[in-house]
């Protein structure tokens, strides 16, 4: 039973990591247009250089984001609140996904039989070592 249990934990943590990782990587590049694009346009950075910044910050290097034209010091702050904001706003709906995942099992949980009767003492088969066994008792007396 310990053995079932166990490897549903590591494939279901496989399955729904795998899940909340699609959702995240779907969510993010709109986010991103959502909440970094207008922030760094607003600071001064030039529209043809967006779409590199956004490859930089994608990529999650700060030498390419600095290597970007038109980033300066000023401009990376405002980057990173802009990226911090589009995550944020992209772990939201992996929330909500683990929420309603949650909320399933629950209910799941609600409906299972009770298994109370099956957790007993009694072990079914003895392995005896040779000389504990029966036979060896009648060839003494």
């Amino acid at each position: 039973m310990i053995a079932v249990t166990s490897a549903n934990r590591t494939i279901l943590g496989s399955i729904f990591t795998a899940i909340f990782v699609a959702i995240l990587n779907n969510k993010l590049p709109g986010e991103f247009q959502k909440h970094l694009v207008p922030q760094v346009i607003e600071a001064g950075l030039p529209e043809s250089s967006v779409s590199s910044l956004l490859q930089a910050v994608a990529a999650g290097a700060s030498e390419a984001i600095a290597a970007v034209p038109g980033v300066n010091s000023e401009l990376l702050a405002v980057v990173n609140a802009g990226a911090a904001d589009s995550f944020a706003g992209a772990y939201a709906y992996v929330y909500y996904t683990a929420l309603a995942l949650a909320l399933a099992a629950a209910i799941a949980a609600m409906f299972i039989r009770d298994m109370d009767h099956y957790l007993t003492d009694h072990v079914s088969r003895q392995i005896y070592h040779k000389k504990e066994t029966r036979h060896d008792v009648l060839l003494k007396d």
